[in-house]
């Protein structure tokens, strides 16, 4: 079971490790042919869309791995589609009757029009409806494939059109044509794939699974809200730039997450869900894949910790050398969350949507105390600092809570990876001591030295000493 998992998720780490670094690759030119607020207006607009793309399809489309059977996974995928199409023809007819535009709406300058919005709509949510149909499927190399085609589109479109001098329009055009590229690969197998379709069985699945409408929506679009908050506030109320900024930050840091994160939630969802009724093979798998996420993770979001500013001002220009400070501040957060976002879809295999969805509503409204004490000293620092605060706490509930459903504790893993734990924190701390006695290029080599030999031991060690729960925990000497 575990060797079928890892085959997939490298499948699919692979394709998504190589689509992100694609996209990284060229954010060092993107950064030298955009301003930041270029940037910035590109994350307002990135900001709406992903608000919209959780309602496109009424998060029909992730029931499509928990059906019973192809024909009930093909309605699924044939109500989810159909939704994308009638929702993005009707936010157009009411944009279109109020005559407005994206510009005047928000009041931003130099705007991409409402058009690219629409259309970034119906290929985003037309790709996540097929990619959780293929994950059923298991057709993790069409995922990796048809990624790779959208992040080399992506990175061509927005350098070949910034060298045009189109400003924010020229990211939000190649954003957009580059998720129609996606599509392109999904039409023929999923086709062979695809059962007779009934629309009278297309609206029985509506029923079976309305819960994903009531209850995982608007978990999933607070869930949104809360990351997407800070992008809009910020371009309210404070520079554009600082949007700018803090765009470019999420963007690097969101890297390990796409890399891996991504890659284990679309395995992970459909194998927690195939395995749903065995509680010791869930509450193996959920131990090995934290354990794994968090040795991965602990030397990677270490080294932003402590060195974000120099690695932004090296890589994107000094212009960017703010966005690094905003980093160091976010680092602890995206840890935690490289942990817990992938396996909170257990709380769908386990059909918690409900305790999700309130969950989700605290969670948006401590993000939203957080950024609102910031903008009411006018403080972009205080706000990211305390949006990572609140992220922190956020994602250890979320992770207790999935230990929880599988019936076990967070504590005994915590206890058992103590040692791991105690020595990453002694070996950034001692690290921290040394940046004002040490100049930058030195620094930063020890930095990467220790954090390198630290991770890769534990990672060693961990990994091959690790037992299943239920047994007995290593002594303290074994790690």
């Amino acid at each position: 079971m575990l060797k079928h998992f890892l085959k997939h998720v490298t499948i699919v780490a692979g394709g998504t490790a190589l689509s992100q670094s694609l996209l990284i690759l060229a954010a060092p030119l993107l950064t030298r042919l955009y301003t930041p607020t270029a940037f910035g207006n590109f994350a307002v607009f990135m900001a709406i869309l992903s608000l919209l793309l959780v309602v496109i399809s009424l998060r029909y489309e992730m029931a499509i791995p928990l059906a019973k059977t192809t024909e009930e996974a093909t309605h699924l995928l044939n109500l989810a589609l159909t939704l994308v199409i009638l929702i993005t023809l009707l936010l157009g007819g009411i944009f279109w009757y109020i005559n407005a535009n994206l510009s005047h709406l928000i009041n931003l300058k130099d705007f991409p029009n409402l058009i690219w919005l629409l259309l970034g709509l119906l290929s985003a949510g037309s790709y996540q409806a097929l990619k959780y149909f293929g994950n059923r499927h298991q057709l993790f190399h069409l995922v990796s494939l048809t990624q790779i085609g959208q992040a080399f589109s992506q990175v061509l479109l927005q350098l070949g059109l910034g060298w045009l001098s189109l400003g924010s329009l020229g990211l939000t055009m190649g954003y957009v044509i580059a998720q129609f590229i996606g599509l392109l690969g999904w039409f023929k197998p999923v086709n062979r794939l695809l059962a007779p379709l009934h629309w009278q069985a297309t609206w029985q699945v509506a029923k079976t699974y309305q819960h994903f409408p009531r209850y995982t929506l608007w978990a999933s679009w607070l869930n949104v809200l809360g990351w997407q908050l800070p992008a809009l506030l910020f371009a309210t109320y404070f520079p554009l730039t600082v949007a700018g900024w803090y765009a470019l930050t999420m963007r690097v840091l969101a890297m390990p997450s796409a890399l891996v994160g991504q890659a284990v939630a679309q395995v992970f969802y459909p194998q927690a869900a195939q395995l749903e009724s065995n509680q010791e093979a869930i509450a193996n798998l959920l131990e090995k894949v934290a354990t794994s996420l968090l040795l991965l993770g602990l030397p990677v979001f270490g080294l932003l910790f402590i060195q974000g500013d120099f690695l932004f001002k090296l890589f994107f220009g000094a212009d960017w050398e703010m966005a690094g400070r905003y980093a160091e501040w976010l680092a602890p957060w995206f840890m935690t969350a490289f942990i817990s976002s992938p396996l909170s879809s257990f709380a769908l295999v386990k059909s918690r949507q409900r305790q999700a969805f309130w969950l989700s509503v605290y969670e948006t409204g401590l993000r939203l105390v957080a950024l609102s004490i910031g903008i009411c000293w006018d403080s972009p620092p205080l706000a990211i600092q305390l949006f990572a605060t609140a992220g922190v706490i956020i994602s250890g509930i979320y992770l207790s809570w999935v230990f929880h459903l599988a019936h076990t504790n967070i504590w005994p893993w915590l206890a058992r990876l103590k040692w791991v734990i105690l020595i990453n924190l002694t070996v950034l701390t001692s690290l921290s001591w040394l940046e004002t006695t040490l100049t930058p290029w030195p620094y930063f080599a020890l930095s990467v030295t220790a954090l390198g030999i630290s991770g890769g031991w534990f990672i060693t060690k961990e990994l091959k000493n690790y037992q299943p729960p239920g047994s007995k925990i290593p002594k303290p000497g074994r790690c």
